[in-house]
């Protein structure tokens, strides 16, 4: 695979290490989520992206077809594959559409699986307060 210089990335592409609180604003301001793990089942960071409405790209680890495939919320490419990987960045940074197709699904599809968070916590945190 060409190296950042060579495609000249260094000033478009990030890896950030941030708090918590802090990744909200991140993923509103990104195009595109990776993971390419090929060891983690259902990241949460892929949750969390496709829920924010971002196209994925991800590792082919077990249970991530049961959230993405490639042509349906993101590219699943081999890990160790780096022209694969990059292939499949290329592929969602050049085609403004396709991510938003890709995240437009991806929003449904976590809304449709997962519950909104907010009634459990309200429930959570009544359930503490009763034990106080």
């Amino acid at each position: 695979c060409s190296s950042d210089l060579e495609l000249e990335l260094r000033d478009r592409v990030s890896q950030i290490f941030a708090a918590p609180d802090e990744l909200p604003e991140l993923c509103a301001s990104s195009d595109v989520g990776i993971s390419i793990a090929s060891t983690d089942a259902t990241p949460a960071s892929m949750i969390e992206s496709m829920a924010s409405g971002l196209p994925m790209v991800m590792g082919d680890a077990i249970t991530i077809d049961e959230w993405i495939t490639t042509g349906e919320g993101g590219e699943v490419v081999d890990c160790r594959d780096e022209d694969a990987v990059t292939a499949a960045l290329l592929k969602l940074v050049r085609d403004p559409g396709l991510r938003a197709r890709y995240g437009k699904r991806n929003i449904r599809v976590t809304r449709e699986r997962l519950p909104p968070p907010g009634p459990a916590l309200v429930d959570l945190y009544r359930d503490m307060l009763a034990r106080r």
